[in-house]
């Protein structure tokens, strides 16, 4: 009897060792699974890399405000041809004045957004332009009416007021010059230029039977009636024959 339970004792403890082998065994195979290394290019989805935003595209800024739109006398061309000139005072008021004839007109005007908006005369008719910086010193004006300027600031308006010379005026003085310091002689014809810098550029001349006989060209700032002759840099002062 004492042997047979012997047996038993030896049997039981026989079953106990295998299944404290077995559980060891499959702690140690999940603790080696955990220390597997992750692979970093396939642990995120495809779709959750960071996409790079696309910049804006920097744009020019053509937009004029009161600021560059400042007081002074300003060239107004066509075609880069001068045809007359704008003169903006600080208080919203103006002057057109056009070149060859010095024929002008006052005006008011106000600027809303890219727009500016003349009241002309002393009827006020009102005309508008739409404004495009160019440059730093340029600004192109695209009327209501379908025509088109650049206007440019050329000098502020002088303290003392402003003087203007037509070109038509400047021409019939630079002959009276000419004749005052060439003992009589006076040529029969005169042509000019404006220029965009606020002279005007004049050929004095006489037509022959064959050729032009050119006596001399003059230089002259419409707002001083001086300048030079332009083939001896001779000083000029046209006032001199008022």
């Amino acid at each position: 009897m004492k042997k047979n339970i012997i047996v038993l004792l030896g049997a039981l403890l026989l079953i106990g060792c295998t299944q404290t082998g077995d559980s060891s065994q499959a702690v140690s195979s999940t603790g080696s699974s955990a220390e597997e290394p992750v692979n970093s290019e396939t642990a995120l989805p495809e779709d959750s890399a960071v996409e790079e935003t696309e910049q804006p595209e920097e744009t020019e800024d053509t937009a004029v405000n009161q600021e560059m739109l400042k007081p002074g006398i300003w060239t107004a061309a066509q075609n880069e041809e001068l045809t007359r000139y704008f003169v903006f005072y600080d208080n919203m008021t103006g002057l057109d004045l056009d070149a060859d004839s010095g024929k002008g007109m006052t005006f008011e005007y106000k600027i809303e957004d890219n727009e500016i908006v003349f009241y002309m005369g002393t009827t006020k008719n009102e005309v508008s332009a739409t404004m495009e910086k160019t440059d730093d010193e340029h600004i192109a004006l695209s009327w209501s009416y379908g025509e088109s300027e650049t206007i440019h600031w050329a000098l502020d308006v002088p303290e003392g007021g402003l003087t203007f010379y037509s070109s038509r005026d400047l021409s019939d003085k630079c002959l009276d010059y000419y004749e005052a310091h060439h003992e009589g002689e006076r040529p029969e014809e005169v042509a000019w230029e404006n220029n965009l810098d606020g002279t005007v550029t004049f050929q004095l001349f006489d037509e022959l039977d064959d050729h032009i006989s050119t006596s001399a060209w003059y230089v002259i700032d419409r707002f001083t009636a001086k300048g030079k002759d332009a083939n001896t840099d001779e000083e000029i002062d046209l006032t001199e024959v008022e």
